[in-house]
């Protein structure tokens, strides 16, 4: 299940959600920092990139677009990459063009919250589906 999904430019979130109330991260623009530059660190100095942090149960997957970076942090890895996939290509195509030009001001974002619980909705009815399906594959055998 997806917890939380960050959209971060230069290293501070520009937008954050969360799907409970509960809050992961305590600051989380020192730890948007923090995985930021180790995605740089990883790059430059290491020719690598950085996919996937694992702490505890929590997968924390970073997905570099251009300018942004998103992270989504959630129990299912494959769940977390195939939503930051879609976040990220979803709010650049929205705020791609205004990203050079922005203010500061992250409430100029706040209306891609709709667009991101749709993505996360379409999801969850994907796999409620495939489970159904998959029931009735198996009580059929």
């Amino acid at each position: 299940m997806i917890q939380e999904v960050w959209i971060v430019k230069d290293g501070v979130p520009i937008f954050q959600h969360r799907e409970d109330s509960q809050k992961l991260f305590k600051n989380p623009t020192l730890t948007a920092g923090l995985l930021s530059a180790m995605l740089q660190v990883a790059k430059s100095e290491l020719n690598e990139r950085v996919h996937t942090i694992k702490i505890g149960s929590l997968q924390i997957v970073l997905k570099e677009f251009g300018g942004i970076i998103t992270i989504t942090i959630g129990d299912d890895e494959n769940e977390a990459k195939i939503l930051a996939e879609r976040a990220g290509s979803e709010f650049l195509k929205i705020y791609g063009s205004s990203l050079d030009s922005w203010d500061g001001d992250v409430k100029a974002f706040e209306s891609f919250r709709s667009h991101l619980i749709n993505l996360i909705r379409r999801k969850e009815i994907y796999r409620a589906e495939l489970e159904n399906d998959l029931k009735s594959i198996l009580t059929e055998s």
